[in-house]
């Protein structure tokens, strides 16, 4: 265990270029632009991504493409993240989006409210976020189709040239776009002399050049050192602003377990639960509990049920003032909640607790294991069992389960970003990464540990909860060797190759 850094893949070395053709990657209809995209990124020394919302199922990819499998940028297909992430640039960019919002609306012949509701540009308004932290200088399109809308919407958001690649329009739903890519892109690459001449006839205010142009590569090039207009990066668009928001004083302090599931985080809210002056109540912004309309709180608390469900759904930072209120009146000197991944890819408010409380200290829990991880979390989800206490009596003999590769894949690529992504909302809290297999292998020096960082001294305890599964990875797993063939040669291929002595 050690703080955080926080930098991870938003560190940035060299200019960059983000890359809209497909949905899926890698793909072998698109293999000449692989080539392509490398050459560009070559001769300009550039990073360039392929911005992509699907995988190609290993199983079934060209050997000679396993190599690229997760290997650019994963952008997560959920609606609800989509529509989180519109929101975002409603509440933090209005005036931009406005902009952007009434271009298409004049394109379509839509209203500016219609088209911010299509699944479309919800998709694309949360492609532009993830590029907003990677901080791309340079979007490049390839087709006209919903992938290269999303290079539009991200272009126009973040203020950086736009290069349209268009090699075909044939059965392109986005024909009535054509004249804003156009009117939008600093360059137009096309290859049929037909819509060369009429972009041209058009005096559309990009350059129109023909696709084996030698200008080409000059004009990227030209275009990579514009620079990009305003802030970016990871803190800019995943950080909630600091608002002007009165908080009530509290003696209570409070305190944040940050991960996703199966790392460990029930076991540790429970062990520091048990300490004197300590409390906590767990997943407040669960949207199962929020479904549900349940809303754990503190054991004995007298406060209002529906005043609790009314300030979650309307004021989530009022409510945590309220929590650590009910915990100073409880004579606690510590109140904890619980926030994973997933909770706050639904609403971006909950992360205002952090923005107003700058000292808040977080305990940031992983499992360096991923496989491990996936394992766990496919059998809690097969059972719905969640927590194993030692007490229970028989003990419950962990099945072993069966993991499809492509299902697999999503899932280690989605744990990835979602983690990189919330280590930089955090990064500028006191923050303590724990790893999971380390806490378990030392209890007691972990908790002495996590209860330092929280500036006090740990009662030891036992955890009531307990591993399941086998100290193999490959025992819990029905079809490991079928893994182990899909995932070889690709970047995610050692995590197959040992296991960690895990549950």
């Amino acid at each position: 265990m050690k703080p955080h850094s926080g930098k991870s893949m938003w560190s940035k070395r060299s200019p960059r270029v983000a890359c809209l053709l497909s949905h899926r990657y890698p793909v072998e209809s698109d293999r000449a632009i692989y080539l392509e995209i490398d050459k560009i990124a070559e001769v300009l020394d550039a990073e360039a991504r392929v911005f992509h919302s699907m995988h190609a199922d290993p199983i079934q990819c060209a050997e000679d493409l396993r190599g690229r499998i997760d290997s650019q940028f994963f952008v997560p297909p959920n609606p609800m993240f989509h529509w989180n992430d519109a929101e975002y640039w409603r509440s933090c960019h209005g005036p931009r989006l406005d902009s952007v919002l009434e271009a298409l609306a004049g394109a379509l012949g839509k209203s500016a409210v219609e088209v911010y509701h299509q699944r479309e540009v919800q998709a694309a308004l949360s492609c532009a976020r993830w590029a907003l932290a990677w901080q791309p200088d340079l979007v490049c399109t390839w087709h006209l189709g919903e992938p290269a809308l999303s290079g539009l919407v991200t272009a126009m958001l973040l203020g950086v040239p736009l290069v349209c690649m268009m090699h075909s329009l044939e059965g392109s739903r986005y024909h009535a776009l054509l004249d804003l890519f156009a009117d939008r892109a600093q360059v137009v690459v096309v290859s049929s002399a037909s819509l060369y001449e009429r972009l041209n006839r058009a005096a559309v205010r990009g350059r129109v050049i023909e696709h084996d142009s030698s200008e080409l590569l000059p004009l990227l090039r030209a275009q990579l050192g514009r620079g990009a207009n305003g802030p970016r990066g990871a803190e800019v668009a995943f950080r909630a602003p600091v608002a002007d928001v009165h908080v009530p004083q509290s003696k209570a302090r409070p305190c944040l377990i940050l991960g996703t599931e199966r790392t460990g985080t029930n076991m540790l809210s429970e062990m520091l639960c048990r300490q004197p002056g300590v409390t906590f109540v767990g997943e407040l912004f669960n949207p199962r509990f929020i479904k549900e309309r349940h809303v754990p709180w503190m054991s004995g608390s007298d406060t209002d049920q529906a005043m609790l469900l009314w300030l979650r759904a309307h004021d989530p930072v009022a409510l945590h003032a309220r929590l650590l209120a009910d915990a100073d009146r409880a004579l606690c000197s510590l109140a904890g909640l619980k926030l994973l991944y997933v909770h706050l890819m639904f609403d971006d408010r909950v992360l205002r607790l952090l923005a107003t409380n700058p000292h808040m200290p977080v305990l940031h829990m992983r499992r360096k294991d991923h496989l491990a991880r996936w394992v766990s979390f496919r059998r809690a989800t097969e059972t719905d069992s969640w927590f194993s206490r030692k007490s229970d009596v028989p003990r419950r003999k962990a099945h072993p389960v069966e993991l499809e590769p492509l299902a697999t894949l999503n899932y280690l690529s989605l744990s990835e970003k979602l983690e990189a992504r919330f280590a930089s909302v955090v990064d500028d809290h006191p923050v303590l990464d724990i790893d999971y297999t380390e806490f378990v292998a030392d209890m007691a020096g972990g908790l002495q540990r996590i209860c330092r960082h929280l500036g006090f001294e740990a009662e030891l305890v036992e955890a009531s909860s307990r591993k399941t599964g086998s100290h193999d990875v490959r025992r819990d797993i029905t079809n490991y060797e079928q893994l182990y063939q899909a995932f070889s040669g690709t970047r995610w291929e050692s995590v197959f190759q040992h296991g960690e002595e895990h549950s």
